[in-house]
């Protein structure tokens, strides 16, 4: 204990405080109400309830402004996207009848292969050219055909 002083540390310091107070009454603390009970009082009362401000912090103003942009750039996506749709459907472009006055239907006989169909209905083309028009045509998986089958062959 040598070198301290009565009244230095903690305890000191303590009594040096109350020792400033004496004279003036010790106010009691009162426990913050629970803002229920307020807004419930006050409306009782007749008046209204106290409304508190919604502060956002730095990284709450940016999710917010975030998700804004994002709902906005949503919006005009979907505005586009209704705009070309409707752009497609309004008749612009090819109408679908012009494409079948390029094409004849013929159905596929028994016996009948991709090969026979090509040279029969187009002669002077070669038949390899003319079995890939009609597999891309037809959007089939492969060269074989079955009888009464309906193929879309191009009009040469």
């Amino acid at each position: 204990m040598a070198g301290r002083h009565r009244g230095s540390g903690t305890a000191g310091r303590r009594m040096a405080r109350l020792a400033g107070r004496r004279g003036r009454p010790r106010r009691e603390r009162r426990s913050p109400r629970p803002r229920r009970l307020r807004a419930a009082r006050s409306l009782e009362a007749g008046s209204r309830p106290v409304r508190t401000r919604v502060r956002l912090t730095r990284r709450g103003r940016i999710v917010v402004a975030g998700l804004i942009t994002a709902s906005m750039v949503l919006v005009a996506a979907l505005a586009w996207l209704a705009g070309t749709a409707k752009a497609d459907a309004s008749g612009s472009g090819v109408p679908s009848s012009a494409v079948y006055h390029s094409l004849r239907s013929v159905v596929v006989l028994p016996g009948q292969s991709l090969w026979s169909i090509a040279t029969r209905y187009e002669p002077r083309s070669d038949p390899r050219n003319v079995i890939q028009e009609i597999i891309d045509l037809n959007a089939l998986n492969g060269t074989s055909v079955q009888p009464g089958q309906h193929l879309w062959l191009p009009r040469g």
